[in-house]
């Protein structure tokens, strides 16, 4: 061990930072000139994060809360971040849990 180690939801809330920082810099191309807009768009994010503790649960809520600020017309319609086993589906309204299925995965 190099280091303390996570003490209480630090893990949770390290995690929603790097996924709104990569949500703020996709947003950032979103309104740049050239870049073509559709009727909705919709950002998706693979979560490459080494969060094998993560509590999803905490750390979807902690991040929902910090898009409050974020929903605009410069904004992303969805954001999918796929997370380990699952996929998170947020928008403006709420986040939804979709399993991911792997497809090569032998039962």
């Amino acid at each position: 061990m190099t280091g303390p180690g996570w003490e209480g939801d630090e893990i949770e809330v390290e995690w929603s930072e790097v996924i709104f920082d990569t949500i703020k810099k996709k947003s950032k191309k979103l309104i740049s000139k050239g870049f073509e807009r559709y009727c909705e768009n919709w950002l998706s994010i693979y979560d490459n994060v080494n969060s094998f503790a993560l509590d999803i649960d905490k750390s979807s809520s902690i991040l929902f809360k910090r898009l409050q600020g974020y929903w605009s017309k410069d904004a992303f319609d969805k954001i999918y971040v796929e997370t380990g086993e699952l996929i998170l589906r947020i928008s403006k309204e709420d986040t939804t849990k979709i399993p991911l299925n792997d497809v090569w995965k032998k039962n």
